[in-house]
This record gives C-alpha cells, structure tokens and sequence, in this order.
C-alpha cells in the first residue's frame, strides 16, 4: 500500500495534507470518500478533533456532492449506555456522527446508505455475553458506515436502520443535542461566515 501511495504521489494523482488544511478551492469535489479518518491516526472523536475535519471536508464539497465516511467503530446502543470515560472518548454513537454531519451540512443518504449495506456480508451482531471490551469489531460494519449529501440548509438527522436491527442498538441513545450549537461557535472561532444557513 505504501509503494501504491508513493506512486500516485509522485505521479502527482494524490496529495498529502492535513485534514483540517486541504489544498482545494472551497466547493471543489463531488465526491469525498474517508475511511477511517480518526482510527488511522488515532485520535479520539471528541467534537473538538472532529469538527475541524468534517468542516473542512464541507468546504471543499460542492452543494450535492456525496460523502462515503467509515467510522473506525461505532458504539451500539446497548453497550454506550453501559460504558464512560476512555472508551466513551474513543468511539461514538451512529447518532452522534449523524449529529455532527448535519450540523456541518450534511444530510443522510438513506436509499444509497440501505444499498451500501444491502451489499455487506459483514455480520456485527454481539453476543448476549459481550462485555464493553467487546464492543468493537476489527473491520468497519454498517453501523459505522455513512453515505451523506452536501446541502445548502442545515435540516433534521434521521438514522435509517436496516431491515432486521433494533433501531435503539443500531443508532445509539446518546447523540450530540447541541451539535448545531456547537458547529455555529466553532464557524464563529474561525472568524468566518457559517458555510451552511441554518
């Protein structure tokens, strides 16, 4: 993967930035895709690491663009509610991304997120005996992937769950209630124009 990565570099095909710094012209993409962002450099999702990332994926997005975002892991309902500190600080709710995605601008997908997952064969189901060390699989399941759209108006999250799943395990209890709130302060720390109308 290195060798890969080496060449498209020096092809000029890829480009190496931070991710709250990219070198593209605001409303440059229609297509982002991020995997794994946050468990590649381990860092812990705290909305303090995260919205500086999505901000700036919304920046460069056109209005209509589409986001395919794979979480690490997320935590299902049944085992956030039952865990704190470390673990709370590393992983997040499907609700709490879908929180912050649309604070940012972004809206959920659903019909492209159920044929995302209509096309897995990846079986994340705990068992009745899983402890809170448990609760993280090794590969990225459903629940912690994302395929959203950029839009102009902050609007209402939804969480779609597949066919099957208990929406409650599925998208978490625990969400980010002032996430809009939040995203307009951290707009206001930039000292710029929030990118979205609320």
């Amino acid at each position: 993967m290195k060798s890969f990565a080496a060449e498209l570099l020096a092809r000029g095909e890829a480009t190496v930035a931070e991710l709250t710094k990219l070198p593209y012209k605001t409303g440059h993409f229609d297509f982002l895709v991020a995997f794994e962002p946050f468990g590649k450099i381990h860092v812990t999702q705290t909305a303090s690491n995260v919205d500086p990332v999505v901000n700036e994926a919304t920046r460069v997005a056109k209005i209509g663009a589409t986001l395919i975002f794979a979480a690490h892991a997320t935590l299902n309902g049944r085992v956030a509610s039952s865990i704190a500190g470390d673990e709370r600080a590393v992983y997040k709710t499907r609700r709490w991304w879908l929180d912050t995605f649309c604070a940012h601008g972004w809206a959920p997908d659903d019909d492209a997120y159920m044929k995302l997952v209509a096309t897995a064969s990846v079986d994340e189901t705990l068992s009745p005996a899983a402890t809170s060390s448990d609760f993280v699989p090794h590969t990225p399941t459903p629940r912690s992937w994302f395929v959203l759209r950029r839009v102009r108006k902050i609007q209402a999250c939804s969480c779609a769950v597949p066919s099957g799943r208990d929406e409650k395990n599925f998208c978490g209890t625990i969400g980010r209630p002032n996430a809009q709130s939040e995203v307009k302060a951290f707009w206001k720390s930039l000292n710029r124009k929030s990118i979205v109308v609320s």
